[in-house]
C-alpha cells in the first residue's frame, strides 16, 4: 500500500489516535509506525482496543484525556483527519472533538479544511 504522504516527505508533526477491536490481531502496519515514531516522523500514538478489556475503549474515548495536547497542536495549525465508520466512530469522534475543541473551533477548522472525514 502506498501512502499519499510518506515519511521522506512529511513536513510536520503526526500525531495518531488509533482504534480498532484486538491489540493482538488489528494493529495495521504496527511496525512501519513504530519505526516513523521512533524516527520522530510520527511525534505521538495513541491506541485503543474495544475488545480487549471489560470496558469498552474505543478511538473518541482517546480525545478527552489528550484534550489540552489537541488544543495545542490544533493552535499550532494541525489538521484533524478521521478514517473509518460513520456509525459510532465518527459520531463520537465529532462530539468528542466538539466537547475538546468547542463547537466554534471545530467549525472554523471544518471551513478551512481542517477537519477531513473519509467515513463510510
Amino acid at each position: 500500500m502506498e501512502m499519499l504522504l510518506s515519511p521522506k516527505t512529511a513536513t510536520g508533526k503526526a500525531w495518531l489516535l488509533f482504534g480498532e477491536r484486538n491489540r493482538s490481531k488489528d494493529r495495521h502496519f504496527a511496525q512501519d509506525l513504530e519505526k516513523w515514531q521512533a524516527r520522530g516522523v510520527i511525534a505521538k500514538i495513541n491506541m485503543a482496543f474495544s475488545r480487549d478489556i471489560e470496558i469498552h475503549r474505543y478511538v473518541q474515548d482517546l480525545i478527552a484525556p489528550n484534550a489540552a495536547d489537541l488544543r495545542e497542536w490544533v493552535s499550532r495549525g494541525a489538521y484533524i483527519f478521521v478514517c473509518g465508520r460513520l456509525q459510532g466512530m465518527a459520531q463520537g469522534v465529532d462530539r468528542e472533538l466538539e466537547r475538546a475543541l468547542g463547537a466554534n473551533v471545530l467549525q472554523k477548522l471544518r471551513d478551512e479544511n481542517r477537519y477531513r472525514r473519509d467515513v463510510y
